[in-house]
């Protein structure tokens, strides 16, 4: 959807794959290949089936994937035109990025040629996207001059589990990117995003979770749903409101850490 700030009028950019409507997407990013064409790359997971009475990741969203949906929950992406804004625009093509993927949500680049995209494994249905596992993959652009998006293959698995009974809830779903330079004056890339039990940071390159904080575990809970970051604050947006975290010292965390959030809204 492109929204014109100016008039407050949106446009469908596309709304279906090879004739079959998307389930929902659910994130998006921007990115100008090496030709200088501008493409949005998005994933379309299966939440938007949810049911009111029925608010919960069970086998009925598979099912309507197949019957009113595409048949798949995919990474996609449409190519950006200059008068983008003009068109009501259901007919752009849009190509597949990855298919195998259950529940893709988030979706970031990390440079020019590589691609992250969270998994938000909720149900327990789902044997190898269950409750308990918070989930990134990295795909990276095997042909570096080609702009085509069959060129984008998994490089990388980032996996963490849980009891899905100690996280009481929460998957990995938006994050963001931060990258430094470490002491060996090395530039690294670390991911702060929502996942199992509250926020996770991730050391894209060991491909560890280095620390979590809970909120599932605070009074009341709260699942994280996204993340960006400040200067001095990490700002979260979840099921108890929008909430931010004083981002103060420098010490290493334990996987375990608890710790307690500032409403701000």
């Amino acid at each position: 959807m492109i929204l014109d700030v100016d008039s407050g009028t949106t446009h469908a950019l596309a709304s279906e794959y090879k004739g079959k409507k998307f389930n929902g997407p659910n994130d998006i990013v921007l990115r100008s290949e090496k030709n200088g064409e501008l493409f949005a790359y998005f994933t379309d997971p299966v939440y938007a089936w949810l049911e009111k009475d029925r608010f919960e990741d069970l086998p009925y969203l598979d099912e309507r994937v197949k019957s009113h949906g595409p048949g798949l929950c995919g990474v996609y992406r449409v190519k950006l035109t200059e008068d983008a804004h003009l068109q009501t625009n259901a007919k752009n093509e849009v190509e597949l990025i990855a298919s195998d993927m259950m529940r893709p949500n988030g979706i970031k680049f990390i440079d020019d040629d590589h691609l992250i995209v969270s998994e938000c494994c909720q149900g327990s249905h789902v044997e190898n996207c269950k409750s308990g596992t918070s989930r990134w993959r990295i795909f990276e652009q095997q042909d570096q001059e080609s702009i085509s998006s069959s060129s984008w293959a998994h490089s990388k698995i980032i996996e963490n589990t849980v009891s899905a009974d100690a996280a009481e809830g929460g998957c990995a779903d938006g994050f963001a990117l931060y990258e430094y330079v470490n002491r060996e004056e090395r530039r690294k890339h670390v991911l702060i995003g929502s996942c199992v039990g509250g926020m996770c940071i991730v050391d894209l390159e060991s491909g560890e979770v280095v620390s979590r904080m809970w909120t599932t575990r605070e009074q009341g809970g709260c699942k994280i749903s996204n993340v960006a970051v400040g200067k001095e604050y990490a700002f979260l947006t979840g099921s108890c409101g929008i909430l931010t975290l004083p981002l103060t010292g420098s010490g290493r965390q334990s996987e375990d850490t608890e710790a307690s959030l500032h409403t701000e809204l």
